[in-house]
């Protein structure tokens, strides 16, 4: 389950990403004035990446990321647990 809200949420991040670019490639100088004002207010709003936030791994997104560590902790768990027997 983890490791789908992660890969979720990396795709929402990814697809975000995705976003800005396609706006910026779009021929906006050549459009009208208020054109120009909607794509400039969009490549702000999009400046900020969107994430979905875990509750319980406060500071991480559900992400790649958040996989990794999740696997890191883990492997690191269970090898301080082996040692300890």
């Amino acid at each position: 389950m983890t490791s789908f809200l992660c890969y979720k949420g990396q795709r929402l991040i990814d697809e975000g990403e995705a976003l800005c670019e396609d706006i910026y490639s779009v021929e906006w100088y050549s459009m009208s004035r208020s054109f120009q004002l909607d794509v400039m207010m969009i490549l702000h709003r999009t400046q900020t990446p969107i994430r979905s936030y875990a509750g319980v791994f406060y500071g991480h997104s559900y992400s790649y990321e958040l996989l990794m560590f999740m696997v890191q902790a883990s492997y690191s768990y269970t090898t301080v647990i082996t040692q300890l027997q």
